[in-house]
């Protein structure tokens, strides 16, 4: 099993104070160092918070590396809990840290709406982390999905869709804030959702 890792590097709050540490950042590298199932290989990237420049490293990844499952993150404040992205709009409504908008409002022009993660047991993804004591939910509305870290999964979904492929399995999650959720709780939670959908229980 080959699993495809991604988070976002340094982005700036609304009032111009700079995220250094990455909630997401931290976590591919905290999971990288711990990780020690010899049957299942990680893969990390740590994406820009440009919409261009990460659309190419990502579509790169998905031509040069045969993996998977891919788990794609995002930073999250105001989230309680991890929130399972089902469905993935074609929607590029946010600014992104060079100020670069893309002019059609969308990801792709003419591209499809939304497409919706291939992944079918997030409900019982949900219920084990749940029982593990890591808030979990499922989402699958537009809110919040015009910001760049929708653009893996939407990006993922249209390559797999364009080439007539089925694999990698692709999901994108919000990570809670460590001010919102405790760091070691959204760890243990990106942790347990790879040993579960890279072996399914």
């Amino acid at each position: 099993m080959r699993v495809l890792l991604t988070g976002f590097g340094t982005f700036m709050t609304k009032d111009g104070a700079p995220v250094l540490d990455n909630v997401t950042q931290r976590i591919i590298f905290d999971v990288l160092r711990s990780w020690r199932r010899a049957d299942c290989q990680i893969w990390v990237s740590v994406l820009p918070v440009e919409w261009r420049a990460a659309e190419n490293i990502l579509v790169k990844t998905l031509e040069m590396l045969p993996f998977d499952l891919a788990v794609f993150m995002g930073h999250a404040k105001g989230y309680k809990s991890l929130t399972l992205e089902a469905r993935y709009f074609n929607k590029a409504g946010r600014a992104d840290e060079i100020g670069k908008i893309l002019p059609s409002g969308t990801i792709k022009s003419g591209g499809a709406d939304f497409y919706d993660s291939n992944i079918q047991y997030l409900p019982y993804l949900t219920k084990y982390l749940n029982g593990a004591g890591i808030p979990a939910v499922v989402h699958a509305g537009p809110e919040g999905m015009d910001f760049l870290c929708n653009l893996p999964g939407y990006l993922t979904a249209c390559y797999l869709a364009t080439h007539g492929l089925e694999t990698p399995k692709y999901l994108v999650i919000h990570v809670p804030d460590p001010n919102d959720l405790p760091y070691e709780i959204s760890l243990r939670g990106i942790r347990q959702t790879i040993q579960f959908l890279s072996n399914p229980l």
